[in-house]
Protein backbone atom coordinates (compact mmCIF):
# COMPACT_ATOMS: atom_id res chain seq x y z
CA UNK A 1 0.00 0.00 0.00
CA UNK A 2 2.68 2.10 0.68
CA UNK A 3 4.20 2.09 -2.85
CA UNK A 4 1.16 2.87 -4.02
CA UNK A 5 0.59 5.99 -2.07
CA UNK A 6 4.34 7.01 -2.49
CA UNK A 7 3.48 6.34 -6.75
CA UNK A 8 -0.05 8.29 -6.32
CA UNK A 9 1.38 11.59 -4.73
CA UNK A 10 4.28 11.50 -7.36
CA UNK A 11 1.38 11.78 -10.25
CA UNK A 12 -0.19 14.36 -8.08
CA UNK A 13 2.90 16.38 -8.16
CA UNK A 14 3.61 16.09 -11.98
CA UNK A 15 -0.30 17.15 -12.74
CA UNK A 16 0.06 20.04 -10.50
CA UNK A 17 3.94 20.87 -11.71
CA UNK A 18 2.91 20.06 -15.85
CA UNK A 19 1.13 23.77 -16.46
CA UNK A 20 4.33 25.21 -14.73
CA UNK A 21 6.98 23.46 -16.73
CA UNK A 22 4.63 24.51 -20.03
CA UNK A 23 4.73 27.82 -18.99
CA UNK A 24 8.46 27.72 -18.58
CA UNK A 25 9.25 26.21 -22.13
CA UNK A 26 6.81 28.45 -23.85
CA UNK A 27 8.77 31.77 -22.11
CA UNK A 28 11.85 29.68 -23.36
CA UNK A 29 10.94 29.44 -26.98
CA UNK A 30 9.29 33.10 -26.98
CA UNK A 31 12.56 34.39 -25.63
CA UNK A 32 15.23 32.25 -28.16
CA UNK A 33 12.59 32.96 -30.88
CA UNK A 34 13.55 36.91 -29.85
CA UNK A 35 17.02 36.39 -29.61
CA UNK A 36 16.77 34.51 -33.43
CA UNK A 37 15.44 37.32 -34.93
CA UNK A 38 18.10 39.90 -32.95
CA UNK A 39 21.00 37.90 -34.07
CA UNK A 40 19.78 37.41 -37.60
CA UNK A 41 19.30 41.32 -37.83
CA UNK A 42 22.43 41.76 -36.79
CA UNK A 43 24.54 39.13 -38.47
CA UNK A 44 22.37 40.84 -41.89
CA UNK A 45 23.77 44.46 -40.87
CA UNK A 46 27.32 43.50 -40.57
CA UNK A 47 26.98 41.53 -43.97
CA UNK A 48 25.67 44.17 -46.00
CA UNK A 49 28.41 46.91 -44.88
CA UNK A 50 31.04 44.47 -45.76
CA UNK A 51 32.38 42.83 -42.09
CA UNK A 52 32.25 39.46 -41.76
CA UNK A 53 28.93 37.62 -40.32
CA UNK A 54 30.13 36.95 -37.29
CA UNK A 55 32.47 38.68 -35.15
CA UNK A 56 36.78 36.92 -34.61
CA UNK A 57 36.95 35.19 -31.55
CA UNK A 58 39.95 35.51 -29.25
CA UNK A 59 42.24 32.87 -30.66
CA UNK A 60 41.97 33.85 -34.42
CA UNK A 61 43.12 37.69 -33.42
CA UNK A 62 45.84 35.62 -31.35
CA UNK A 63 47.15 33.51 -34.57
CA UNK A 64 46.68 36.90 -36.79
CA UNK A 65 48.93 38.39 -34.86
CA UNK A 66 51.32 36.04 -34.76
CA UNK A 67 51.15 35.18 -38.35
CA UNK A 68 51.65 39.08 -39.40
CA UNK A 69 55.00 38.91 -36.74
CA UNK A 70 56.27 35.88 -39.15
CA UNK A 71 55.67 38.19 -41.98
CA UNK A 72 57.22 40.71 -40.94
CA UNK A 73 60.50 39.07 -39.80
CA UNK A 74 60.45 37.37 -43.10
CA UNK A 75 60.64 40.86 -44.80
CA UNK A 76 63.51 42.14 -46.35
CA UNK A 77 65.53 45.00 -44.75
CA UNK A 78 65.78 48.15 -46.02
CA UNK A 79 68.63 49.27 -47.49
CA UNK A 80 70.67 51.56 -45.23
CA UNK A 81 69.14 55.25 -45.49
CA UNK A 82 72.21 56.75 -47.06
CA UNK A 83 72.53 53.98 -49.88
CA UNK A 84 70.17 54.04 -52.96
CA UNK A 85 68.01 51.27 -54.27
CA UNK A 86 68.57 50.16 -57.68
CA UNK A 87 65.51 50.92 -59.96
CA UNK A 88 63.16 48.26 -61.03
CA UNK A 89 64.64 46.98 -64.66
CA UNK A 90 62.48 48.70 -67.44
CA UNK A 91 60.26 45.36 -69.07
CA UNK A 92 61.60 44.06 -72.37
CA UNK A 93 59.43 44.65 -75.22
CA UNK A 94 57.19 41.54 -76.47
CA UNK A 95 56.77 40.95 -79.87
CA UNK A 96 52.96 39.44 -80.83
CA UNK A 97 52.59 37.59 -84.00
CA UNK A 98 49.11 36.91 -85.81
CA UNK A 99 48.85 33.88 -87.62
CA UNK A 100 46.83 33.58 -90.65
CA UNK A 101 45.70 30.19 -91.84
CA UNK A 102 44.65 29.89 -95.53
CA UNK A 103 43.67 26.76 -96.04
CA UNK A 104 42.99 25.47 -99.65
CA UNK A 105 39.78 23.56 -99.93
CA UNK A 106 39.19 20.78 -101.94
CA UNK A 107 38.03 20.29 -105.16
CA UNK A 108 33.91 20.79 -105.98
CA UNK A 109 33.88 22.45 -102.23
CA UNK A 110 30.62 25.02 -102.25
CA UNK A 111 30.31 27.75 -99.67
CA UNK A 112 27.95 28.48 -97.65
CA UNK A 113 25.59 31.14 -99.78
CA UNK A 114 26.79 34.88 -99.27
CA UNK A 115 30.31 33.97 -98.24
CA UNK A 116 33.46 33.40 -100.21
CA UNK A 117 35.94 30.32 -99.37
CA UNK A 118 38.00 32.79 -97.13
CA UNK A 119 35.08 33.21 -95.15
CA UNK A 120 34.46 37.17 -96.13
CA UNK A 121 30.62 38.02 -97.07
CA UNK A 122 29.75 38.43 -101.18
CA UNK A 123 28.44 42.18 -101.53
CA UNK A 124 26.05 42.76 -104.79
CA UNK A 125 27.35 46.36 -106.48
CA UNK A 126 23.74 46.20 -107.43
CA UNK A 127 22.39 46.33 -103.87
CA UNK A 128 25.41 46.60 -101.19
CA UNK A 129 23.05 45.86 -98.51
CA UNK A 130 20.46 42.48 -99.06
CA UNK A 131 16.79 43.32 -97.32
CA UNK A 132 15.04 40.14 -97.49
CA UNK A 133 11.29 40.35 -97.94
CA UNK A 134 8.70 40.63 -95.49
CA UNK A 135 5.68 38.32 -96.28
CA UNK A 136 2.41 40.78 -95.26
CA UNK A 137 0.75 39.08 -92.62
CA UNK A 138 -3.23 40.28 -92.42
CA UNK A 139 -3.78 42.12 -89.23
CA UNK A 140 -7.26 43.36 -87.72
CA UNK A 141 -7.22 46.22 -90.01
CA UNK A 142 -6.94 44.04 -93.00
CA UNK A 143 -9.46 41.12 -92.62
CA UNK A 144 -10.13 38.94 -94.90
CA UNK A 145 -13.55 38.64 -96.36
CA UNK A 146 -15.81 35.85 -94.89
CA UNK A 147 -17.20 33.54 -97.31
CA UNK A 148 -21.12 33.89 -98.07
CA UNK A 149 -23.27 31.06 -96.11
CA UNK A 150 -23.20 27.93 -98.50
CA UNK A 151 -20.06 28.12 -99.88
CA UNK A 152 -16.33 27.40 -99.19
CA UNK A 153 -13.68 30.15 -98.16
CA UNK A 154 -10.90 29.79 -101.52
CA UNK A 155 -8.01 31.99 -101.99
CA UNK A 156 -8.67 34.77 -104.17
CA UNK A 157 -7.19 33.42 -107.31
CA UNK A 158 -9.87 30.35 -107.31
CA UNK A 159 -13.89 30.89 -108.14
CA UNK A 160 -15.55 29.99 -105.11
CA UNK A 161 -18.14 27.13 -105.44
CA UNK A 162 -21.28 26.65 -103.16
CA UNK A 163 -21.19 23.39 -101.33
CA UNK A 164 -23.15 20.49 -102.49
CA UNK A 165 -26.36 19.35 -99.82
CA UNK A 166 -25.11 15.44 -99.60
CA UNK A 167 -25.26 13.62 -96.02
CA UNK A 168 -23.24 10.31 -97.02
CA UNK A 169 -20.46 9.71 -95.05
CA UNK A 170 -20.99 12.88 -92.54
CA UNK A 171 -20.92 11.74 -89.22
CA UNK A 172 -23.41 12.60 -86.68
CA UNK A 173 -26.25 12.60 -90.14
CA UNK A 174 -27.79 10.02 -88.74
CA UNK A 175 -26.98 7.57 -92.03
CA UNK A 176 -24.31 5.64 -92.49
CA UNK A 177 -21.95 5.13 -95.10
CA UNK A 178 -22.05 1.22 -95.79
CA UNK A 179 -20.18 -0.28 -98.99
CA UNK A 180 -22.65 -2.71 -101.29
CA UNK A 181 -18.92 -5.22 -101.37
CA UNK A 182 -17.77 -6.09 -98.51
Amino acid sequence: MGKFLKNFGMGLVYVFLLPVLLLVLALAGIYLLGNWFYQAGVFLVRFFRGYPGFEELEEDKRVREILEARREANRPKKAEEGSQEKPAPAPQPQNVYVQQNFYQMPPGYMPPPGFTPIGQPQINPQNPIPIPEIPQVPTQDQTAPLPAEGQRGASPEEPVAPIEESKEGIPGSGEIGVDEDE
